[in-house]
């Protein structure tokens, strides 16, 4: 019998549980859905007490108000160097996974085909600086995600960019136009 009403308790505990759909942010003071704030263990229902907007502008000051001490942005620099050193594979998982968000964006943003032959695979498709410039632009901002990255902070701006398919660059880049073009 007390086993039965011990379950019974748990059950209705998580059927309340699911019937709070919304929670109020800290921050912000709005009332948002779950889906809207990041897992916490340490909070009662297991969601965090900010939503993820706010999360990410705190998450954001805190990074400048550290890094403007430089003994502190020091030992940060060490302690994820560090880290990176003991997970190689986990580094390289979660940056992997940063750079396809990125990129996925950027065709967002400049169309997920090829300008010139139509190409739909995103596996074959890459940004193709128009004005010839890659080069410089890579120079300047470091290159790989980096050039991604310059062209969010830019808010992707149009001129200048488009997508092509690998064949598509190559053609353009070793001879001038596209064997696409020319037929």
């Amino acid at each position: 019998m007390i086993a039965q009403s011990r379950f019974d308790s748990w059950f209705m505990f998580f059927i309340m549980l699911q019937a709070v759909v919304e929670k109020k942010c800290n921050d912000c003071k709005e009332l948002k859905p779950h889906s809207e704030f990041q897992n916490c263990k340490q909070s009662r229902d297991g969601k965090d007490y900010y939503c993820k907007p706010c999360k990410g502008r705190r998450m954001k000051r805190y990074i400048k108000t550290l890094m403007a001490d430089p003994k502190r942005a020091a030992k940060l620099r060490k302690s994820q160097t560090q880290w990176t050193r003991d997970n190689p594979g986990l580094a390289k998982k979660y940056g992997h996974a940063a750079w396809l968000r990125l990129r996925n964006e950027m065709l967002d943003h400049y169309g997920r085909k090829c300008a010139c032959c139509g190409e739909k695979h995103v596996e074959f498709l890459t940004l193709e600086h128009v004005n010839r410039d890659g080069s410089a632009h890579r120079k300047e901002v470091g290159g790989g995600a980096n050039t991604y990255r310059d062209l969010k902070r830019k808010g992707w701006p149009k001129k200048g960019f488009k997508v092509l398919c690998m064949n598509c660059n190559w053609a353009v880049r070793r001879g001038g136009v596209c064997p696409h073009k020319r037929r």
